[in-house]
């Protein structure tokens, strides 16, 4: 979560405690980058990074090089 609010700053997106809905996608969507998970699956099929809970994003999470 931090690092979603980090990397959303960094693009002028500003964050706050409390959040509505739309203030929150709009804070995922500017840092969604930093979660660093494939958008493909290992079949080839399209992943959807905004519809995942965070236990499956963890897994599915790559380690920086």
């Amino acid at each position: 979560m931090e690092s979603i609010d980090h990397a959303a700053r960094n693009n002028n997106v500003v964050t706050r405690a409390r959040m509505t809905r739309a203030d929150a996608q709009n804070c995922f969507l500017a840092g969604y980058s930093e979660i660093n998970v494939k958008t493909t699956t290992p079949s080839g099929k399209v992943r959807d990074i905004a519809q995942l809970k965070w236990q499956p994003a963890l897994r599915y999470k790559q380690k920086k090089v």
